[in-house]
């Protein structure tokens, strides 16, 4: 890491990593140099000066020391007290795990950013570039076929979709089904800000206490007992204005999407609704 003072007395910080994969180059011959973020600067710079005491501990005739440098000498010529990239793996896995107990690896997190440079609209030289490609030659497998971004997602795209998509989790209450409709008010579910947020959308079908945001996740979860006379449409209406606010704002594709699969889940039931409904016209003929 490189430290350079700026012209108001402040650290910047500078990354020089090695390039891989580079022909007819070896180990650390050439690299790359990344802007750092002050905040991982500062802690990279106090790993650093930690390091300064087991350097002094273990002898070594290599100039370059490793950033996390291991207890045993290792295999690897020229490498002292290097960790090999299995190690290096397991030891980043158990850091993450124990802050989110999420599948993580080196692809993984490689596989992400450059998708996510792509749904940003970063050019295909900009994501070649992050991904340390001298060419763009293998960097279309991360711009193409891309379906998770859907530009413009409205109330016709969203009932199509909810033909096809996975089938809804919950159990839809009919308006003859008296019980469920006397749930105590604890158990209702609403939405306060629709027009006609007075009316529940639902009930909770478990007494086990949940701290996830409802109604957005409830039209997920197996749980959820929507009423077939709910305003389940009104709630699809404000979830597709709220969508295209942010669209038209130029937000994070991410920012935009997180709501799609809800906004799919809630058409689903609309579409069981509107079924249950032409059943009983049926009846009464």
């Amino acid at each position: 890491m490189i430290i350079s003072v700026a012209d108001d007395g402040s650290e910047l910080y500078i990354l020089r990593i090695p390039r891989a994969k580079q022909r007819g180059h070896g180990n650390r011959e050439t690299f790359k140099f990344r802007s750092c973020d002050a905040r991982l600067g500062r802690l990279l710079k106090a790993l650093i000066a930690f390091n300064v005491d087991k350097k002094l501990s273990r002898p070594s005739t290599s100039v370059d020391w490793p950033l996390f440098i291991s207890k045993k000498l290792g295999r690897l010529p020229g490498f002292e007290y290097h960790y090999s990239a299995q190690e290096l793996g397991f030891r980043l896995l158990k850091a993450i795990n124990s802050v989110s107990p999420i599948h993580a690896n080196s692809k993984r997190f490689r596989h992400t950013l450059a998708k996510r440079a792509n749904d940003d609209g970063a050019d295909i030289l900009v994501i070649a570039e992050l991904l340390d490609h001298n060419d763009t030659q293998n960097v279309k497998v991360y711009t193409e076929g891309n379906a998770n971004i859907i530009d413009r997602l409205n109330r016709t795209v969203a009932m199509e979709m909810a033909a096809t998509a996975q089938a809804f989790a919950g159990i839809l209450i009919t308006r003859d089904d008296i019980n469920a409709h006397r749930t105590g008010h604890g158990k209702q579910i609403h939405q306060r800000n629709l027009p006609n947020g007075v009316q529940a959308l639902g009930s909770c079908g478990t007494s086990v206490y949940c701290g996830l945001p409802r109604p957005l996740a409830c039209y997920s979860c197996p749980s959820f007992r929507p009423w077939d006379d709910g305003p389940h449409g009104e709630m699809l209406d404000s979830l597709i204005a709220d969508r295209e606010i942010q669209r038209d704002n130029r937000y994070s594709p991410h920012i935009v999407t997180v709501n799609d699969n809800t906004i799919v889940k809630v058409a689903q039931v609309i579409k069981l609704c509107d079924e249950v409904d032409a059943t009983s016209r049926r009846a009464l003929e």
